[in-house]
């Protein structure tokens, strides 16, 4: 199979049409990309996980990929939410084999109004490729899955002192400027950013200026044209220390 540029293939069959990959050295161990959809598989059954959604990512080299689950889980359970605004469970899987990118899970949300995505934790697996790196992926995937719990515990009280904590429209500006300066966004971004925070897109559970509304704003600009799965968890993740310098503790 060839790919003209990086993209989304149509299914896992793709991904099983990959030739295998050739070692960089004579020590050097590769890891198919099959390799971390089987653990996927092996561990959603083990622990009980339905896929609603799936989806893939080839690199052009075939040297890079991910493999995107949305699961038919919710993350969001206590509290007066409307089923809208509970997101489902998202993790994403992550390889390469030129030594551009540690392997590694994602863990994240998507919202099922309006498709907005966000990833609030990552489990690098920083292993050389040699030796027994499949016995030490697979146990190493294995714990990622053992603290899916903790992972959404910690969502949910992330989220909830965002939801706790109120701005206004100047702090709510100046975070977007800085979402900018620290590479959320481009900077032409900054104003879409703006205006989705002052006129939402959708309705929330209360009409409060916080800094989850900020947070939402970000994400819908996000979504129209971040669509790489290697770079949007670590806009993510600094959007998420942005917005930490203002949350309050709860």
């Amino acid at each position: 199979m060839k790919l003209l540029k990086s993209q989304f293939v149509n299914s896992r069959d793709d991904i099983y049409g990959v030739e295998d990959p050739i070692p960089l050295t004579p020590t050097h161990v590769t890891v198919p990309h099959t390799f971390l959809i089987e653990e996927a598989d092996k561990n959603f059954e083990s622990y009980n996980l339905p896929i609603k959604e799936e989806k893939f990512y080839l690199s052009r080299d075939h040297q890079r990929f991910a493999g995107i689950y949305v699961l038919d889980k919710k993350t969001r359970i206590e509290g007066d939410v409307k089923e809208e605004h509970n997101p489902d469970m998202l993790l994403s899987f992550f390889n390469s084999n030129n030594k551009s990118l540690s392997a590694g899970v994602c863990f994240g949300t998507i919202m099922p109004m309006c498709k907005n995505v966000g990833w609030w934790e990552s489990f690098w697996i920083k292993r050389k490729h040699i030796g027994n790196i499949m016995e030490d992926l697979s146990s190493q995937i294995e714990v990622f899955f053992s603290l899916l719990e903790n992972n959404i515990q910690g969502y949910n009280k992330l989220v909830e002192s965002y939801k706790q904590t109120e701005i206004d429209d100047v702090t709510a500006k100046g975070i977007a400027v800085e979402g900018a300066k620290q590479k959320v966004i481009p900077s032409s971004k900054i104003l879409p950013v703006v205006k989705e925070w002052e006129n939402p897109s959708f309705e929330y559970d209360d009409d409060r200026k916080t800094l989850y509304r900020l947070h939402n704003a970000f994400t819908t600009v996000m979504r129209c044209y971040n669509n790489n799965p290697i770079t949007s968890p670590k806009r993510s993740f600094q959007l998420i220390n942005v917005l930490g310098k203002h949350v309050n503790e709860i």
